[in-house]
């Protein structure tokens, strides 16, 4: 947005509970109403299909464990992909005002790699990472969330069991490297794993990661044009949308779909297009301010 000088001053953290960006208030929208409060949000238990609210009770503590299966010793883009979407979870329950543990399980020898692709990806440091078995002593307790990996050993264990889906291509663990270096674009990477279902396969190979790239431009563009108006607050109606995406199973899709249509949305004002797109970001991690006062 812009000041008394007219200097845009839209710059917004990306990272939850920063406190410098607009106020997304998911909370606000979910638990409208009297009563005892409820779950943050629902997810589906890969072991019944059962959508199932956590955390349970009236507890405000959520605790995660991640697991990898790092087939070969490598990261695969499976791997990543369930590392985001423990990110994600944790970014959807914090802006539900709930404090998060959580903890990475990843085979022995890769997790010095793993460390700085997640880092790339945008991915939040856990609290601690295990080499393997159970991740319960750093949690604190069992854990109410397991996020698995399409790989990852499934032996039982307290909590829901967030099933991730495979992704693809990745021929001996290029995309972990490739973020490590800096040749493959992490936003874009970021996007494309975003752009389906987390139960379901993805694909994100250089057709889809340009694609990607090419949605981020445009955006970020825009983004940085809306600044230049006058503030205005994200409509209701589609707070209410977002906020029914993000806690019920961490709809990605539905909220980047929603992204296209407030960007071609006639009527709306650019104020209220910023302020949208800054604040869903802080869950999606696209760093879709960044170019905002840039020239």
């Amino acid at each position: 947005m812009v000041d008394e000088q007219g200097i845009p001053t839209g710059a917004v953290s990306g990272a939850v509970g920063a406190g410098n960006g607009p106020a997304l208030r998911l909370e606000e929208v979910a638990r409208e109403g009297p009563g005892a409060r409820q779950p943050a949000l629902s997810v589906a238990d890969a072991r019944t299909g059962r959508s199932t609210g956590i955390p349970p009770g009236r507890r405000m503590l959520l605790r995660v464990g991640v697991r990898l299966g790092c087939a070969g010793g490598r990261i695969g883009a499976g791997d990543l992909r369930a590392a985001l979407v423990g990110d994600v979870l944790q970014r959807v329950a914090e802006i539900e005002g709930l404090q998060v543990v959580r903890v990475l399980a990843v085979p022995e020898g890769a997790a010095a790699d793993f460390g700085r692709a997640a880092a790339a990806l945008g991915v939040h440091p856990p609290v601690a990472v295990v080499a393997s078995g159970d991740p319960d002593g750093p949690l604190g307790g069992p854990p109410d969330v397991q996020v698995l990996a399409a790989d990852a050993e499934r032996a039982g264990g307290a909590g829901v069991w967030l099933g991730v889906g495979p992704a693809g291509p990745d021929r001996g663990g290029e995309l972990a490297a490739g973020l490590g270096s800096g040749a493959v674009d992490a936003s874009a990477l970021r996007l494309a794993l975003l752009a389906r279902p987390y139960r379901e396969p993805v694909v994100a190979g250089p057709r889809e990661l340009a694609e990607a790239a090419g949605t981020l431009r445009d955006w970020r563009r825009q983004v940085a044009y809306w600044a230049w108006g006058p503030s205005k607050p994200v409509p209701d109606e589609i707070r209410r949308e977002a906020a029914a995406a993000f806690t019920g199973d961490l709809d990605t899709p539905a909220v980047l779909a929603l992204l296209h249509r407030v960007g071609a949305a006639s009527g709306l004002a650019d104020g209220a297009r910023f302020e949208t797109f800054a604040a869903l970001d802080r869950v999606l991690g696209l760093e879709l301010t960044r170019d905002v006062g840039r020239g």
